[in-house]
């Protein structure tokens, strides 16, 4: 018991700092405009060096000390990047898309009376925004709305991006019911976040912390948040809480009973962001053009071919990964504040304005604006990969895909998946004038996507927001859901009020269960006030795109 918790304190206690290690400073030091103070430039290779002899003293020990470590699907595999110039899906997703897609038929065939082409069923995704536990009880919420109302049966994906997937993930793996789910998470949000205190957890920590650093890892925050993730959410769904991964987790909807989870981060050591998806099948990036199997995200890979075994991460570690909204840089506050900023100049004096003007220039030019405290950092799959952009970088940073814009819209609108609606949840801090949609319309454009032309102008007054364009029914129409007080619901309740002063802050996380089962009623509630917009919308793509004639009864 001593050696678990002596190993378990230098990881903690020598790892805390590594993720910092991708040479920002070591280039620094060679660049005098840019260059820090000289105590903190030793300070940083002081600890370089300490990290680089623990790692050596571990892989000192004797080989014994790991075998029981490397039993896991997989490590006898190597794993290939599937380079995909023109944006096609893998194997595995087709035919989960099939398998889905053929319940999907069945219910529109039986809700419709119409006869459906096995190869023209509507494709249909739900997309749902970080924030914290407020975002992942609505999602639950929201969810469990289209699951009342025979709406999860229409889907095809559902797409999640920070709280947002602490409610799916979960969900997915657990292989319950949403309200069998549901209400045993509802009772233990009131204590917050579940401390790791338990001999078996705490040796399951120790145990991955160790994998990592002898497969040469960084070891980081995110980790350790991790894990304190999965103790809270999954201990009360799966057997392991803290072992489950990604591939595992689909098993319980292999066979396409439930919509297929897309997870969200971005890629933050490029300008602009670049997203990056995670599914049970694969984990990539449309701007790499490249993808790998789930299991083999954080191996070390050279010229398109994994070089090791390492072991699949957790998905607690990605769940710290895909929430980590904490890891905003200086230059994203001020990136987000921006509009802001600008609209102070014509209520401040000049000789206010300019100063803050001043610091905001020196922070953006800057190595200040450009430091994040121990991101999630993984290997580069596509290093030396010819066709790469980033062939040259060893390491790639993950963190929370909301730092750029808070709906994981990117993966649901790749050319290969043809979704025809996306159905749109959005729980974030401040829905007023969907400024996180706005956001994602601004990426579409840039990126040539198709996306409809999005009318702003009232567009967090109600409920339920329809876009479409009418010349190109290959465009998918966006229905827009934001978080907003809805009077039928409750007359008192207000969700901005509560985000501003009371429980729905996205940092709280700890929820009474009358809290819970307000803020989840509320988006209960709004999916089904509005079934019939939703239902009409759904024949509108069988008419139009398809060509479907539905009988008068339909």
């Amino acid at each position: 018991m001593k050696l678990r918790f002596l190993i378990l304190f230098v990881a903690l206690s020598c790892h805390a700092a590594p993720p910092l290690m991708y040479d920002t400073f070591d280039d620094l030091s060679q660049n005098n405009v840019k260059r820090l103070p000289q105590f903190i430039l030793d300070f940083y290779h002081a600890l370089k060096d300490t990290t680089k002899e623990v790692h050596q003293a571990l892989m000192n020990l004797p080989n014994t000390f790991f075998n029981s470590l490397q039993n896991y699907p997989h490590a006898d595999e190597l794993a290939n990047v599937r380079y995909c110039p023109n944006d096609e899906l893998c194997m595995q997703e087709k035919a989960y898309v099939d398998k889905r897609l053929s319940i999907v038929k069945k219910y529109m065939e039986e809700k419709f009376n119409i006869q459906l082409e096995d190869d023209r069923v509507p494709r249909i995704a739900y997309c749902f925004s970080g924030g914290g536990f407020r975002a992942m009880i609505m999602t639950i919420g929201f969810l469990t709305g289209a699951h009342s109302l025979n709406g999860l049966n229409n889907a095809l994906y559902i797409a999640g991006l920070s709280g947002s997937t602490w409610a799916i993930a979960p969900w997915i793996a657990s292989g319950k019911t949403l309200q069998d789910f549901f209400e045993p998470l509802s009772l233990q949000l009131a204590g917050g976040m579940a401390q790791i205190s338990s001999i078996k957890t705490i040796s399951q920590m120790v145990e991955h912390l160790i994998n990592k650093m002898y497969f040469k890892q960084l070891i980081s925050v995110i980790d350790i948040y991790g894990h304190i993730l999965a103790n809270t959410l999954l201990n009360h769904t799966v057997d392991d809480p803290l072992r489950i991964t990604i591939s595992e987790s689909h098993s319980p909807i292999s066979d396409g009973s439930k919509p297929m989870p897309i997870y969200t981060a971005i890629h933050s050591n490029i300008q602009p962001y670049e997203w990056i998806e995670f599914t049970p099948f694969e984990v990539g990036s449309a701007y790499l053009k490249s993808y790998i199997p789930t299991w083999a995200f954080g191996r070390k890979f050279k010229e398109g071919i994994s070089v090791n075994n390492a072991p699949e991460q957790t998905l607690g570690f990605y769940m710290g990964v895909f929430g980590s909204a904490f890891e905003l840089n200086l230059k994203d506050v001020i990136r987000m504040t921006a509009d802001n900023i600008a609209q102070v100049k014509s209520d401040l004096p000049s000789y206010l304005y300019l100063p803050l003007k001043k610091i905001t220039m020196l922070v953006l030019n800057s190595i200040l604006g450009d430091i994040r405290l121990f991101p999630a950092i993984l290997e580069n799959f596509t290093f030396q990969h010819t066709k790469s952009p980033i062939k040259d970088e060893h390491e790639m940073v993950l963190v929370d895909a909301g730092i750029d814009f808070n709906l994981p819209l990117p993966p649901l609108l790749r050319a290969s998946r043809k979704v025809d609606m996306i159905i749109i949840y959005d729980a974030s801090a401040s829905v007023s004038g969907a400024p996180e949609l706005y956001r994602a319309e601004r990426y579409a454009r840039r990126k040539g996507m198709k996306f409809p032309k999005i009318n702003y102008e009232g567009i967090d007054q109600k409920p339920i927001n329809v876009f479409s364009d009418p010349n190109d029914p290959e465009t998918p129409i966006i229905v827009y859901f934001p978080r907003i007080k809805n009077e039928m619901y409750c007359t008192e309740f207000d969700p901005e009020i509560c985000i501003n002063q009371n429980y729905c802050n996205t940092y709280n996380f700890a929820y009474t269960k009358e809290q819970v089962h307000q803020l989840c009623g509320l988006a209960e509630f709004t999916i089904k006030q509005n079934q019939q917009i939703l239902e009409e919308l759904i024949k509108e793509v069988l008419t139009k795109k398809y060509g479907y004639q539905l009988p008068a009864t339909a």
